[in-house]
């Protein structure tokens, strides 16, 4: 065999050795951490306790903190929580979160978990997080943002129910609580199929915002991540720009 052919294949080789090194030195220093998560809600009608639950996935990718970049990057897998209360009425847990009147911002869904653990977003709460059993009442800091349509078959009807607004929106119901807990069972979807108006926001509204005044802005995406994991249903292109 000539000896430049020996030499290419050597230099290969080290060269794969020296990449698979780089990679897994990457992932020592920079690691990612995975939770699935199940959400449930227990709402109170007359009396009796109707409850929604599903499982999302969490992920937390750490990277280079470079200029304002942060150090860790957050990733979620899963559709909203329904939670049927009857006589027309149901109220969904979205995967985004809203803020208050006050215009005070939420804590995103991603540390929902994590704040009801009273953890931080860290490399040692997460491995903390992971030993974690049994669900936790979620902190209200974190509570999921409620939706609810007057119009099931319309996307544009869609009313942001604060936990204080159950009854006089939802037919007298009143919020008993929301728990989340670790678990090893499958991300849960379907939920784009349950009511018309979700199918439909999905289908025709994704990533555009209604515009309608006083309607509250829903994206396609506040239902259900990544969008594209819902087929049919999948992102439609922009629509192209007409020549001036």
């Amino acid at each position: 065999m000539p000896r430049a052919v020996v030499v290419l294949g050597v230099t290969c080789g080290v060269l794969v050795v020296v990449a698979a090194a780089a990679v897994a030195a990457y992932k020592i220093a920079y690691p990612s951490y995975t939770h699935r998560l199940r959400l449930t809600v227990e709402v109170s009608v007359d009396g009796q306790v109707r409850s929604g639950s599903g499982v999302i996935e969490i992920t937390w990718r750490s990277q280079p903190k470079i200029g304002d970049a942060p150090g860790w990057l957050c990733s979620k897998k899963g559709d909203a929580v329904l939670v049927e209360l009857g006589n027309g009425h149901r109220v969904f847990a979205l995967v985004r979160q809203v803020g208050d009147d006050r215009g005070n911002r939420r804590e995103d869904i991603c540390v929902l978990a994590l704040r009801s653990y009273g953890l931080s977003v860290e490399q040692g709460a997460f491995d903390a997080l992971s030993h974690k059993r049994g669900r936790i009442a979620v902190v209200e800091r974190v509570m999921p943002t409620f939706l609810t349509f007057t119009d099931t078959g319309d996307p544009a009807s869609a009313i942001v129910v604060r936990p204080r607004d159950f009854p006089s929106l939802l037919g007298g119901a009143k919020l008993v609580g929301v728990w989340v807990e670790l678990t090893g069972e499958p991300i849960t979807r379907g939920v784009v199929e349950t009511v018309p108006a979700v199918a439909k926001l999905i289908k025709e509204y994704t990533g555009r915002e209604q515009g309608r005044p006083g309607v509250f802005p829903l994206w396609g995406t506040d239902f259900t991540q990544p969008l594209e994991a819902q087929t049919p249903y999948v992102r439609r292109p922009p629509h192209p720009r007409a020549p001036e």
